[in-house]
């Protein structure tokens, strides 16, 4: 399966006019109330510190750069969010104002594919998985997408729904059922993966992904050891 290599991370300034419009200052001890909406159906209500918003905004927005089919929304409380331009999927996950913890991001990375796949395609991904806080498939939910692109000498398309998510720091391990897998990726389909992801402490240091095909839910087996191209991933525990 791929791995993502190399970094060059995709950083928007944060949307400091929301910031304003909240009444709330630019202290990083502030706790922002957001709702985090995807079209996979995920719908969460977040608190978060500043910097927890200008990580989560860079990594929605990455998602916009890089579109795999995932796509989300991160809007204030009681607003409703935009359909984003990826179409809508069926809902699988209800509306929550728990506290989660979660791994959200998206960019593109170096793919091994196969061999017919060369090693400078770059597949986009996208990725939100959340979990009740402190727990592994308590309130689990989310999916990780793979969409090498269009004009690619190579064609391969993944789509997995999140099953059990384990965050601790700034590193979370998660396994996922491939729903959908076609072109040089359709040897996955209805298999289980394992995806590692790492978001660096370091803004001059890539983020780190790694992925391996798994046993069952919860089997993490896969080591963040390789570096993403473009993009950014945001981990936070509640």
């Amino acid at each position: 399966m791929r791995r993502f290599r190399r970094s060059t991370l995709v950083l928007v300034p944060a949307v400091l006019s929301a910031f304003t419009f909240a009444g709330v200052g630019t202290s990083n001890a502030a706790l922002l109330s957001r709702r985090l909406s995807c079209n996979d159906g995920t719908n969460l209500s977040l608190t978060l510190s500043l910097t927890q918003l200008t990580q989560l905004t860079n990594s929605i927005a990455a998602m916009t750069l890089y579109p795999a089919g995932l796509s989300c929304t991160l809007n204030l409380l009681g607003l409703s969010s935009a359909q984003s331009s990826s179409a809508a999927r069926t809902p699988d996950l209800s509306t929550s104002s728990s506290q989660h913890d979660y791994a959200v991001g998206g960019g593109q990375g170096p793919a091994v594919l196969a061999s017919r796949c060369p090693s400078t395609v770059f597949p986009n991904f996208g990725l939100s998985a959340h979990v009740a806080s402190g727990t592994t498939t308590q309130g689990v939910g989310g999916t990780f997408d793979v969409k090498v692109p269009a004009n690619a000498p190579c064609e391969a398309q993944l789509v997995s729904r999140v099953d059990c998510l384990r965050v601790v720091g700034n590193r979370a391990d998660f396994t996922a059922f491939v729903t959908q897998a076609s072109g040089e990726l359709a040897f996955l389909n209805q298999t289980e993966i394992s995806v590692a992801v790492l978001e660096s402490s370091d803004p001059s240091t890539p983020d780190m992904i790694d992925d391996n095909i798994a046993a069952g839910p919860c089997d993490f087996r896969a080591s963040p050891d390789a570096a993403i191209v473009h993009g950014h991933i945001a981990v936070s525990t509640a």
